[in-house]
């Protein structure tokens, strides 16, 4: 009987801890750049305590590919 009541409690509490997702850095994803996309895309990165930036890495500023919202990590 006890093991019945225990067993949904530490899965509620495993739920609880889990609820939050660790912030992480995301790609824009494929296709071409325009003033519209890229307010949209920084608007969704802003909510979710980021900032759009471009790749260091070079590439084409006229691709979305070579953007990417960088969210740190929480203190």
């Amino acid at each position: 009987m006890r093991a019945a009541l225990v067993l949904p409690l530490a899965l509620v509490c495993v739920a609880c801890a889990t609820n939050q997702a660790p912030a992480s850095s995301y790609g824009l994803g494929r296709g071409a750049v325009s003033y519209d996309r890229l307010k949209e895309e920084g608007a969704k990165c802003a909510a979710a305590g980021g900032v759009l930036k471009p790749k260091d890495e070079g590439g084409s500023p006229n691709m979305l590919s070579n953007y990417y919202c960088d969210i740190q990590k929480r203190k």
